[in-house]
């Protein structure tokens, strides 16, 4: 089976790593599942994905997605009943610092 290929109609823009940014991630650096840690990784881990946008911003944008909140997570954080003494990862609260 051969793949149809296409070229873009303008610039492509892919944040990756020197020399060629377009080289797939070597396998060494996958993890224990066979991904690499991204949201549109091959589960099965049988072929790699190159990130790329049309727009500069979309590559900055796509290197955050790791970071975004589980969404269903917090629903069901809010669905607890009591008092919500979550933090959101990257907060301390006040009295750690040990003021009043």
């Amino acid at each position: 089976m051969e793949l149809e290929t296409r070229r873009p109609d303008g610039p492509v823009f892919r944040l990756g790593r020197r020399p060629d940014a377009w080289q797939p991630p070597n396998w060494f650096l996958a993890h224990s599942d066979g991904t690499f840690g991204n949201r549109f990784d091959d589960p099965d881990g049988y072929y790699r994905v190159l990130y790329a946008s049309s727009q500069r911003l979309g590559c900055f944008v796509e290197t955050l997605a790791r970071f975004r909140p589980d969404l269903s997570l917090l629903a069901e954080l809010h669905a607890i009943e009591g008092a919500d003494d979550f933090l959101p990862l990257g907060t301390l609260p006040h009295s750690a610092y040990g003021a009043d």
